[in-house]
């Protein structure tokens, strides 16, 4: 897959915005100051961006540049108006998945629930029953799916996702995957080589969320590096959940 200009890029991260400022850009894009310069530059020579007054200075698209933007007449689009939309398509797969497998487990969309701000809830949540019965034991595990509407994607999924291990084993950030995406996980223009990096480093799980027929199903990307949150804290999480 040919990789994307640095032109491209920027002009891809401005569409879905209503401006950023030049630092914003560079560390979203992961550019030097050079490269940077030079694209801003030739972008402005084109009369594709113009700047604006913010803290640090910006840039942001003009009406030529928005007819620039690569694919977009064809560009992926998300298949659901809302992002809670997604949290009832993964929570459907989620039970789907579990019956499969003969697996019990309670599936809740926690994403609504607020007491105070005392916590921070992942969108859907899973409980699974698994017993061992030639050893005599019964193991809960709580696994928690933090979700992303495209092409609304960003590294504060995977801090926000980070959160939850205190009372989860498995903890995943979700990706909406939209129809006609063509683009790889190592891709710094949706921050797919951001959101990648940083999952492994805080050993959350990744995982993308593909339309199918008139149901979702789910891909695994990352696998998630297993936690043994205390067990005082998954029981008030879920006295609280439940």
């Amino acid at each position: 897959m040919a990789m994307t200009s640095d032109r491209d890029r920027i002009l891809l991260l401005l569409s879905n915005s209503d401006g950023l400022s030049n630092l914003r850009v560079k560390t979203e894009l992961n550019l030097t100051d050079k490269h940077y310069g030079k694209a801003r530059n030739g972008l402005l020579d084109q009369g594709l961006i113009e700047k604006y007054v913010c803290r640090g200075e910006g840039i942001r698209l003009t009406r030529k540049g928005e007819e620039a933007v690569p694919g977009a007449k064809g560009a992926p689009k998300s298949s659901v108006t809302r992002e809670a939309d997604l949290y009832t398509e993964l929570a459907d797969f989620l039970r789907r998945q579990a019956y499969e497998d003969g697996i019990g487990a309670l599936v809740c969309i926690t994403h609504s629930l607020r007491v105070r701000g005392q916590w921070q809830n992942p969108d859907v949540a899973r409980v699974a029953v698994e017993r061992y019965p030639r050893l005599g034991r019964t193991r809960v595990v709580a696994t928690t799916y933090e979700v992303k509407h495209f092409p609304k994607w960003n590294v504060g999924a995977v801090y926000e996702a980070a959160s939850h291990h205190r009372f989860s084993h498995e903890a995943w950030v979700v990706l909406e995957w939209p129809n006609g995406a063509d683009f790889s996980m190592t891709d710094p223009t949706y921050r797919l080589d951001q959101i990648a990096r940083e999952c492994q480093r805080f050993g959350i799980g990744l995982a993308t969320l593909h339309p199918h027929y008139s149901s979702y199903r789910l891909r695994a990307r990352i696998d998630p590096a297993p936690q043994a949150p205390e067990d005082a804290e998954i029981e008030a999480w879920l006295d609280y959940v439940l």
